[in-house]
């Protein structure tokens, strides 16, 4: 493990939403479909997924569903051009403040080369950071 390169990215995001319109966008096909890029995702433990953006260059990630738990979702994240290395994504929602918190995790990061982790660090948290956008607007 690469102990100089940052190991997680965490997002955490108040929603004005009941926590199950919240769950629904993170775990229904055609949702996710919405705000990541066209999927085939079922939150279903042990259904494997792929995704890739149709509209640019960015590699196909492929995965299984580990835990989809009422309101925690876990699933792992395989970049097709660093198979051994395994990430995981964890979300995790909570009632508060008449909304929902929604925090995800993505830890493993620091498993890729030296030369590749800081650059999958920079390209994960932008395209996360663009996921919570898209998540937002569908919300609306």
């Amino acid at each position: 493990m690469n102990t100089l390169v940052k190991d997680t990215i965490e997002k955490t995001q108040w929603f004005a939403h009941p926590i199950d319109t919240v769950w629904n966008a993170i775990t229904e096909t055609e949702q996710v479909s919405q705000w990541l890029v066209p999927t085939d995702f079922k939150a279903e433990v042990g259904a494997s997924y792929s995704l890739k953006n149709p509209k640019d260059n960015c590699d196909m990630v492929r995965g299984e569903v580990l835990e989809a738990a009422p309101y925690t979702l876990v699933y792992s994240w395989i970049n097709e051009t660093c198979k051994e290395v395994v990430t995981l994504i964890t979300w995790n929602l909570v009632e508060e403040n008449n909304g929902t918190t929604l925090k995800m995790v993505h830890s493993g990061i620091s498993q890729y080369d030296n030369d590749t982790a800081p650059d999958m660090i920079e390209s994960y948290t932008g395209g996360w950071e663009r996921c919570f956008n898209n998540l937002g607007e569908i919300l609306s």
